[in-house]
């Protein structure tokens, strides 16, 4: 159940945010794999389409940008009337702070694979 939450968590940031993306940019979401933060790397398995032959699940290495936002987004710990119900709430992590298992929704720049902001739910326990 957690994971389906979670899961819909993704889906709402992957169509909530379009005003964030540039006209070049895209999004991948995925479940992050491995990440290098000395190297300024990671990688994600991104479930793409079942609509033909390139369906199924891929491993994405990406680079990120020296200026990447990364930031953690969660379910508000309090209620406030002033707020749409249930709002998500987002506060700033270092790239070191991931782990794998966490799921990200990655913007990358025009060419796909420098990653310029990622925002990253992780599954509660």
């Amino acid at each position: 159940m957690k994971r389906l939450a979670v899961l819909m968590l993704g889906c709402a940031l992957v169509t909530a945010a379009p005003a964030l993306v540039g006209a070049g940019d895209t999004r991948h979401s995925g479940r992050v794999l491995a990440i290098d933060p000395a190297a300024g790397t990671l990688r994600i398995e991104e479930m793409r389409a079942w609509t033909g032959p390139d369906t199924g699940t891929v491993d994405l290495p990406l680079r990120l940008a020296p200026n990447a936002t990364i930031r953690m987004v969660s379910r508000a710990a309090t209620v406030d009337p002033t707020r749409w119900p249930n709002a998500w709430e987002e506060r700033p992590i270092a790239l070191n702070a991931l782990r794998p298992g966490d799921f990200v929704t990655v913007t990358t720049g025009e060419r796909g694979e420098v990653a310029l902001a990622l925002d990253v739910v992780r599954p509660e326990p």
